[in-house]
């Protein structure tokens, strides 16, 4: 059965922000799930009214996730490869290699639910089928009724249909810090980056509506990297993904990331993704409208992709949230480094008051720890954040555990040695102490100065730290590249194994407040923290 919600009014703007029309009313799509869904009774968050049923003839596009049918081995050949200790270190596998192992088996792919070939869009694993449908053909499909779907023959080959879940569709970039005017001299620049990371001395051989404006690149490189001023890069646009270029339209997110990522690695060459389309969404008090979207498999992939977006995990689907999971690890098995920005709201809301907003969204509204997703996934690094020289640990930057996954071997030293060091009982059921613990590194996360809209200004969040580790990685493949290494791929096992003897440790500055708690603090144990960054690593 498909409802639709409309949002009343808009709760928790980002903590940045430009004067712009109130967003209209809208509807969107609602079905009961699919899959056996870990909050089966998600409550809309306040602000939000059940106002009916859409039209039976309003059409709607189902993704549809079919079993992959050894992903577990290519989990195997992912750690293998991932792994410094082990003779297939940087063996990494092709995009055919990879398909073969997800691609789903052939009773699966043979369940048409009567469509024609030409109806059905799959992915090149076949592992996704997209097809558009009336919301009256959808329901006698999913055999819906009341709050469950029936047709349990279909249970053994489907793992998860979206959008089959609550959706809130108003979208807010993940929050960041936004001055103007510029700070001046406690400004993060390029060559400040170089300094403090040991990089100076070497010469290298888009999401959710934010545009990366290449006039801002111009007057960033002017101001900090002038021999790159006459370059850009190449822009793809992933399902009709935009690249605005008028300076309204310019994004402080992606200029940030363009900027330093770019900067740092200039000569490398460079690529800004720009793609259309949201994932599914489960709402909650922090995040009560969609700010997420997906880079998956394209035929030729960067050796790093850096992202600075998150949701409270939570908010994801859990089918789907593995699901997207999976996917990135299959990238990982490509040799790509996936970086992901752990968030800026502490272990949550970034709150240390009682009137806090980490509540669940399963209709307990219980008190809990809010991961971020997807730097949960245990086949991303995810990069908090750092300030002040020498470094210490900032107070936003986003970490906890995760609700979703459980901890990867290659993190169980590390973790459970921090464990150790927090107080027995304390924020006991806040927090999952058996998942994936994040983030994996920290860099530098506030005072970038930046470029935006024709003036300089100066941002800050691990939205900043994630391009920047991403720009140190990017030299660390150029270096084994030209000696004709593999690139480094998926990092954690590595960092955790060997990797971290060559970055920083930090052993003091402000815990991660959140959820009205101080969050957890810093501690040094001789193993990676989840505080570290690179140094001089290669």
């Amino acid at each position: 059965m498909i409802a639709a919600y409309r949002k009343l009014f808009a709760l928790y703007p980002p903590r940045w922000s430009t004067p712009g029309p109130s967003p209209a009313l809208a509807p969107a799509p609602l079905t009961a799930d699919f899959e056996r869904s870990r909050n089966p009774s998600v409550q809309a968050p306040s602000g939000w009214t059940l106002v009916g049923e859409p039209p039976a003839e309003h059409i709607i596009s189902l993704r549809i996730g079919l079993p992959q049918s050894n992903f577990e081995t290519l989990k195997e050949h992912l750690l293998q490869i991932s792994d410094p200790d082990h003779e297939r270190y940087g063996q990494h596998l092709s995009k055919e290699e990879v398909e073969e192992f997800v691609k789903p088996p052939s009773h699966s792919l043979d369940k048409a639910h009567g469509f024609a070939e030409v109806d059905l869009e799959r992915s090149p694993a076949k592992d996704w089928v997209n097809i558009k449908v009336p919301v009256k053909l959808a329901e006698e499909m999913l055999g819906t009724s009341g709050d469950t779907l029936s047709p349990s023959s279909l249970h053994a080959h489907i793992d998860v249909i979206q959008p089959t879940t609550i959706c809130f569709p108003r979208f807010n970039p993940l929050s960041t810090t936004f001055h103007w005017p510029d700070a001046g001299h406690s400004t993060i620049t390029i060559k400040c980056l170089q300094q403090l990371y040991n990089t100076g001395g070497y010469s290298p051989s888009g999401y959710l509506e934010q545009f990366a404006n290449l006039n801002d690149l111009k007057l960033f490189y002017q101001d900090q990297v002038p021999q790159a001023v006459n370059s850009s890069y190449e822009f793809v646009s992933v399902k009709g993904g935009l690249n605005n270029q008028t300076t309204n339209s310019a994004g402080a997110e992606a200029n940030l990331d363009v900027q330093f990522a770019f900067g740092l690695t200039f000569p490398t060459p460079a690529t800004f993704w720009s793609t259309a389309g949201r994932p599914p969404f489960l709402p909650d008090l922090t995040t009560p409208s969609n700010t997420n979207d997906f880079v998956l498999a394209q035929e030729k992939v960067p050796y790093v992709i850096s992202t600075s977006y998150g949701e409270p995990e939570q908010t994801v689907p859990e089918a789907y949230a593995r699901r997207v999971c999976d996917s990135l690890a299959q990238l990982g098995a490509r040799g790509v480094s996936l970086l992901f920005s752990s968030g800026d709201g502490g272990v949550g809301d970034g709150s240390s008051s009682a009137s806090h907003r980490c509540k669940t969204n399963d209709g307990r509204n219980a008190t809990r720890f809010l991961p971020t997703f997807p730097a949960g996934c245990p086949y991303v690094t995810a990069v908090g954040g750092t300030t002040e020289v020498p470094e210490v640990s900032v107070d936003f930057s986003g970490g906890g555990f995760s609700d979703y996954f459980p901890r990867p071997a290659y993190q169980d030293d590390s973790v459970n040695a921090f464990l150790k060091t927090v107080p027995s009982g304390l924020y006991k059921d806040l927090y999952n102490p058996a998942g994936r613990g994040f983030p994996d590194v920290a860099a530098q996360g506030t005072s970038f100065r930046i470029f935006y809209r024709g003036r300089s200004a100066s941002i800050g969040g691990t939205s900043a730290s994630s391009p920047a580790f991403a720009g140190i990685v990017t030299l660390l493949n150029d270096a084994r590249l030209a000696q004709g290494k593999s690139p480094l791929g998926f990092l954690n096992p590595a960092i955790y194994a060997k990797g971290y003897a060559g970055l920083n440790d930090i052993t003091g500055g402000y815990s991660n407040v959140g959820c009205g708690t101080k969050g957890f603090n810093v501690s040094s144990y001789g193993k990676p923290t989840f505080c570290r960054h690179f140094r001089d690593i290669y």
